[in-house]
């Protein structure tokens, strides 16, 4: 299922942890070797857009 981040159901985003250096390793690592492993998706049954603990900036 492709998906963009507007589709995406972000309503409990501010319960995630942040941490901006793990982050900035994450998109170095992304932007050196790509991306190796799909993002995991859960549809919830209520709703037909997914949620997601994707960050908007990948």
């Amino acid at each position: 299922m492709d998906r963009e981040f507007h589709q995406l159901n972000l309503r409990y985003e501010e319960l995630l942890s942040r941490s901006p250096a793990r982050e900035r390793r994450l998109f170095s690592s992304l932007a050196e070797v790509g991306q190796h492993a799909p993002i995991v998706v859960v549809s919830p049954a209520s709703s037909e857009r997914p949620a997601t603990s994707s960050p908007r900036t990948l």
